[in-house]
């Protein structure tokens, strides 16, 4: 059925798990960047701040 591309790798997409784990990881992604990196993590000197 359909003979993509993936197929030649013998790849199988079972019930379209491919889909939401990859949408969730690229959400998770777009996420995480959209956030960007925790302010006051470190000190000036460069240690890190403990919580």
């Amino acid at each position: 059925w359909g003979g993509g591309w993936l197929a030649d790798f013998k790849f199988y997409d079972f019930a379209g798990s491919t889909v939401v784990h990859a949408l969730g990881g690229f959400t998770a992604l777009l996420g995480a960047w959209m956030l960007g990196p925790r302010l006051g993590k470190y000190n000036p000197d460069g240690s890190p701040r403990a919580i």
